[in-house]
């Protein structure tokens, strides 16, 4: 799954792997070779400052200790930064409401955005797009998480499969060749099976009032147009902290539903 990602000319890449599948290396390494070049800006962002550590310690251990590089300036404690005599910067960012003035006016070559489903919505389009440029400078986006039920990182999943200039990678933690398979089988007997299905397969799932625990996006989300011999529906739900949703229903002879 890793040589996928990195073999990708997407513009953006949205990566949905299980937990432990290898998201922070392959982010911090990427990272480190987009800073070896002149003069690249590079942001790792999270949820909070010392999510982004996670990523910055790979950049550091890669650039500083296995190639010997010494920066021109150094912060070792959230917001973590790096700079070279070359003229790349990295710079650590958080999506927390305070923080999140920070994430403007910057032109990118490179933005590492982890942890993705735990940051609140619209940020990509309010923060992260614009700073990525257009068609004369456009830098790179590697957008990564685990899922956290069907919210704004499920939308950008989709986004990768249907826009040309965005590509989306799935990959359980099982598919780490490093990840010794104890760790795997411990966690299948230990979690339920919504949440080992979530955090260790990287499925999207609806823990909360779902009544169709069976649901597979792969297997159940397909394209229904309207069939004009069969009854119709109408339901809605109007919502509160969720905008309101209407939903057109049929029912097939066979007692096939489809929404």
């Amino acid at each position: 799954p890793q040589q996928q990602v990195i073999e990708s000319d997407a513009w953006v890449r949205v990566v949905r792997w299980g937990r432990r599948g290898g998201k922070t290396l392959l982010a911090g390494i990427e990272a480190a070779f987009v800073l070896l070049q002149d003069r690249k800006r590079v942001w790792v962002v999270a949820p909070g400052h010392d999510l982004t550590g996670r990523v910055w310690e790979v950049i550091t251990r890669v650039l500083c200790e296995d190639l010997g590089f010494e920066p021109t300036s150094r912060r070792n404690s959230p917001p973590y930064s790096l700079a070279f005599a070359w003229g790349s910067v990295c710079e650590g960012k958080s999506t927390e409401y305070g923080a999140r003035k920070s994430l403007v006016g910057a032109e990118l070559d490179f933005l590492v955005w982890d942890e993705v489903a735990k940051s609140p919505p619209g940020i990509w389009e309010t923060r992260m797009h614009p700073g990525l440029g257009g068609k004369d400078h456009r830098g790179r986006a590697l957008l990564i998480s685990t899922p956290e039920g069907y919210n704004h990182f499920h939308l950008l999943c989709q986004r990768g499969e249907d826009d040309q200039d965005w590509e989306a990678f799935h990959a359980k933690s099982e598919d780490n060749p490093h990840l010794d398979r104890d760790i795997i089988e411990e966690a299948r007997r230990t979690y339920t099976r919504e949440t080992f299905a979530q955090e260790w397969e990287a499925l999207f799932t609806a823990f909360a009032g779902q009544v169709y625990k069976e649901f597979r996006e792969e297997v159940h989300a397909t394209d229904c147009p309207y069939n004009p011999e069969l009854p119709l529906y109408g339901a809605v739900d109007f919502g509160v902290t969720n905008p309101f949703v209407w939903l057109w229903i049929q029912v097939t002879s066979g007692d096939v539903v489809r929404v």
